[in-house]
């Protein structure tokens, strides 16, 4: 190989950078260890919920459970930075796929450039979350399925293919829920692609469709999937990585871009004559569908909507050139901070200060009724124990819960009735101007804020002297 080439590769590896340096601050994690530390102490896999006060005991399918045990066990062994390696070491996996699904296509270039479009593309995401091992597997899933398409002599017989299958699905299916992506992309393939590859697809899916029964909850791990899809709208609205594509986001811009770029690159083939490879084209669609409004499902359309976009435009070299010029300075500016000012975890999106705030005031606010945010649930649950069950948390158990919320949040009338059907005592909200209009100071008594988190207090529910010594503070 020649040395340029080896520079040239280099520098577009270098764009995965801020995917990996970048730290662990997912919101639920913490809940994940949660979960984790439970199973640990019992024994057990968790078939009820034991967190909250408002779902106590209600049944819970923890279909991530395997993923779960995998953070605790890095948290053990090395603390914040153990995460950050396992979340470092899964997107260097994830970059090294996408390459590899570059160059299977058409050589080291085009390896480079879907790698730096990706990377565009996935800068908001690089996070230590369940569906990273399934970004992981689908990618893994979808190199082989693309050099099959280039080498029919590659393509396995149907039971080895079953057998593959089934192993991965049943490991993936413990993980996170992304398998059910895996069984569309080897449906795809399998109606779109060789025929003499068919058999041996059918046989794969089938079996892997089969597989993803073996869990601890068996068929209910697919009742979640559809509980998601209910409450869809929901969490829409409600939860940022669930809601569409925006161009008021930053980092949706290089996906909205990839999306519309890829679109029109199929147009500029199939007018030189060229048509799409229908397999890839199927994929891009339906993830890019699915992508733009739900947009962590970008995760999955991103890979297969960047290599449509440089099959595509397979003949001009200078308009991609110029394009994944363009993402690597998005990704530079949006990314290198990471890198600059590392570290292996960011606590700033916690109410950290109101928790030490409510750890000083610990016996006053031991086992009374909070609200708190979605967001926040697991971490307030992780440092508090059983001393302040939460309201709700990030799984899907509290999805009723949230649009409950979200729709109490109309008038301060409907705010102050859902306070007391839930009988809340203390609140634990973002710190946000607007929020005093929904407490009335008869009622309510704002004891902290602090720039990120606000706590608020039910007057009648807190001794009236440390009430008073607070507010007068």
């Amino acid at each position: 190989m020649r040395r340029s080439e080896l520079v040239y590769d280099w520098l577009a590896r270098a764009c995965a950078l801020p995917l990996i340096l970048a730290p662990v601050s997912n919101p639920d994690l913490f809940w994940h260890l949660n979960a984790a530390r439970r199973m640990l102490a019992e024994g057990r896999i968790p078939r009820d919920e034991a967190f909250s006060y408002t779902r106590l005991g209600t049944p819970w399918v923890d279909f991530e459970w395997l993923f779960q045990l995998v953070v605790l066990g890095a948290e053990t062994a090395a603390g914040p930075a153990g995460l950050w390696a396992l979340k470092a070491a899964l997107w260097a996996a994830a970059a090294a796929l996408v390459e590899a699904a570059g160059r299977a296509s058409g050589g080291a270039a085009r390896g480079r450039l879907l790698l730096i479009f990706w990377c565009a593309a996935s800068l908001g995401r690089a996070e230590l979350k369940p569906e990273l091992f399934s970004v992981v597997f689908f990618l893994a899933f979808w190199v082989l399925l693309e050099l099959q398409e280039r080498e029919g002599s590659a393509v396995p017989p149907a039971g080895a293919a079953a057998a593959g299958s089934s192993l991965l699905f049943a490991l993936w299916a413990n993980l996170h829920g992304g398998w059910a992506l895996g069984l569309a992309l080897l449906g795809i393939y399998a109606a779109l692609g060789p025929r003499a590859a068919r058999p041996a697809r059918i046989a794969a899916l089938a079996a892997g469709a089969a597989a993803t029964f073996l869990n601890p909850y068996g068929w209910r791990v697919w009742a979640v999937m559809m509980e998601h899809a209910r409450f869809a709208s929901v969490m829409a609205a409600r939860i940022l990585e669930w809601g569409p594509l925006s161009p008021l986001n930053p980092f949706h811009v290089p996906q909205i871009l990839l999306l519309a770029a890829a679109a029109a690159s199929s147009v500029v083939a199939m007018r030189a004559g060229r048509l799409p490879r229908r397999p890839l084209a199927a994929l891009a669609v339906v993830l890019g569908a699915a992508g733009a409004s739900h947009s962590r499902l970008m995760a999955f359309a991103a890979p297969a909507a960047g290599l449509l976009l440089v099959e595509g435009l397979e003949g001009s070299r200078w308009t991609l050139r110029t394009g994944a010029l363009g993402a690597a300075v998005f990704v530079g500016a949006y990314g290198w901070g990471w890198a600059a000012r590392f570290k292996t975890q960011d606590l700033s999106l916690y109410p950290v200060s109101a928790g030490d705030f409510i750890a000083r005031e610990r016996e006053v606010f031991r086992r009374r009724r909070v609200y708190n945010e979605w967001g926040w649930g697991g971490y307030i649950a992780r440092r508090f124990g059983d001393d302040i069950r939460v309201f709700m948390d990030g799984r899907y158990l509290f999805h009723p819960l949230l649009a409950e919320s979200a729709a109490a949040e109309r008038t301060p009338e409907d705010w102050a009735v859902f306070l007391d059907r839930w009988s809340v005592d203390w609140v634990l909200i973002r710190d946000l101007p607007s929020a005093d209009r929904y407490f009335a100071p008869r009622d309510w008594a704002l004891i902290h804020r602090d720039g990120t988190a606000r706590v608020y207090v039910r007057r009648a529910a807190f001794p009236a002297p440390w009430l008073s010594r607070l507010v007068a503070l």
